[in-house]
């Protein structure tokens, strides 16, 4: 019956064969893709904010952070690493005043992030007094870039699989984060030395380098973004970066107002990315450092309006404007990280800088939030990207009797709180629950390979009896 068939017949039935195993193929890739996954290799979430959560002491307060990042459908945290709190003399990475590890408070908040499912890029910069004592300001860079290029393989090497993205240093066309006088030379020295070591440490890391300041200033304290950047190019830096980093102010502009090398407002990126593409670099995404509109009262000094301002409602339509912008006119748009989530209190009332906030110091949530909060949920929903963690909302613990009163009232304002979150939660269906800090993933990976496999058994199963009938017939 399974005899041997004569040479012709077995090259006739070759063609049905491999058709037969192509199909196959074709059917398990595509049952194997997650949902999504083309959305997922082409899409980021791009919703990000800058986190202080360093200087917080209460841990409830950086967990209650995270969620209300999370339940915002917010993917990222611009998040500082202080070098001069983590080597407090070189290759010493121990707190001898508390007796603990030096990373201990950051792997707290890297580990709140990982239980979140939000990103994180670490701005990596103030000096240690040891690695600069003649200046001793933690503003200014080290006198000796090695020291700089080890803290990031050791950093980078600590957090590796954690931490997917670095920043090099922060601003440094400003002087008084550089030496007093920007050097854009110098400033590229650096980063290649700590491009190097990062990449040695981990070789999928991402490195930005350093966001410029909006200035049009010409010199000697303050450079032009736009010069600082150019200089950068022609000292040689377009191989020691992956990510260009931006800031992204409105000002008193709404975002669609034109770019203009005399203007300082959201557009004026444009300006610094023709840069890269005159300079061949055009692949690279522009990612946003400091974005965001400055609600300052209408009566504040306006002396003290370094940032302009705008009323409340403007704050909160121009930050969705403004995303919307980037995502429908610049392909080379990546992550835009709003200044900022919340202070710790120490950024008083009478500093304009303080109400660029999109929630209180008691977490009460501004318009801005709630307004970004409904885009970026409506945005991830439409892209397949990952969804809200569930949670259960965290409160002010209670220590003391004395605190019990100002407890009760917190609980109050929590229950409202969870009543908001159960409803987001319902809304965010289906929820990522995975903890991967890449950001992707889905849930219905088990169900595509339960699916792949019936499929197979089925298409297997009816195709070799096929087989054998057809040859059956035939002898």
């Amino acid at each position: 019956m399974f005899g041997s068939m004569p040479s012709s017949k077995k090259f006739r039935s070759l063609p049905l064969i491999v058709v037969f195993l192509l199909i196959l193929q074709l059917v398990a890739t595509t049952l194997l893709l997650p949902r999504s996954a083309t959305a997922q290799t082409q899409t980021i979430n791009p919703y990000g904010v800058n986190t202080f959560l360093e200087k917080e002491v209460e841990n409830w307060k950086k967990e209650k952070t995270f969620q209300l990042i999370s339940e915002a459908g917010i993917g990222w945290v611009k998040q500082e690493f202080s070098w001069d709190e983590i080597e407090f003399r070189k290759g010493y990475f121990y707190d001898d005043k508390f007796q603990k590890s030096s990373w201990e408070k950051f792997d707290q908040i890297v580990n709140l992030a990982v239980k979140y499912n939000i990103n994180i890029v670490a701005r990596l910069d103030r000096t240690p007094l040891w690695a600069n004592p003649q200046s001793g300001d933690p503003m200014h860079p080290p006198a000796n870039f090695q020291d700089y290029a080890d803290f990031i393989k050791a950093f980078v090497t600590h957090y590796k699989g954690k931490i997917n993205y670095i920043q090099v240093w922060n601003e440094p066309n400003l002087g008084y984060e550089w030496t007093g006088t920007p050097d854009a030379k110098k400033y590229v020295e650096m980063l290649k030395l700590a491009y190097q070591a990062a990449k040695s440490a981990d070789p999928n890391i991402k490195v930005m380098n350093a966001p410029l300041a909006m200035t049009v200033e010409k010199g000697p304290t303050n450079l032009s973004e736009l010069d600082f950047f150019s200089q950068m190019y022609q000292a040689g830096a377009k191989p020691y970066f992956d990510v260009i980093a931006a800031n992204g102010y409105g000002l008193e502009f709404p975002p669609e107002d034109a770019p203009d090398p005399q203007k300082l407002n959201f557009r004026r990126v444009e300006l610094l990315h023709d840069i890269a593409v005159k300079n061949g670099d055009s692949t690279k995404q522009v990612w946003f450092n400091e974005y965001g509109w400055n609600a300052s009262p209408a009566d504040f000094p306006a002396d003290k309006l370094i940032w302009r301002r705008v009323t409340e409602q403007q704050q909160a339509d121009y930050t969705v404007r403004g995303y919307k912008y980037a995502r429908d006119n610049w392909s080379w748009s990546g992550v835009i990280f709003m200044w900022y989530f919340r202070q710790v209190g120490d950024i008083t009332p009478d500093r304009s800088d303080y109400y660029f906030q999109m929630v209180t110091t008691d977490f009460k949530t501004k318009p801005v939030y709630d307004a970004l909060k409904k885009d970026a949920l409506a945005f991830i929903n439409q892209k397949g990207l990952p969804t809200p963690v569930p949670f259960t909302p965290v409160t002010q613990p209670v220590t003391t009797t004395a605190a019990v009163a100002t407890t009760q009232a917190n609980t109050t304002a929590a229950v409202t709180t969870t009543k908001a979150v159960a409803t987001t939660a319902a809304i965010a269906a289906p929820t990522q629950t995975s903890s991967s800090s890449s950001g992707s993933g889905d849930n219905s990976s088990a169900l595509n390979l339960i699916i792949v496999g019936i499929v197979v058994l089925l298409v297997g199963g009816g195709g070799a009896a096929f087989y054998f009938i057809q040859q059956r017939n035939r002898q």
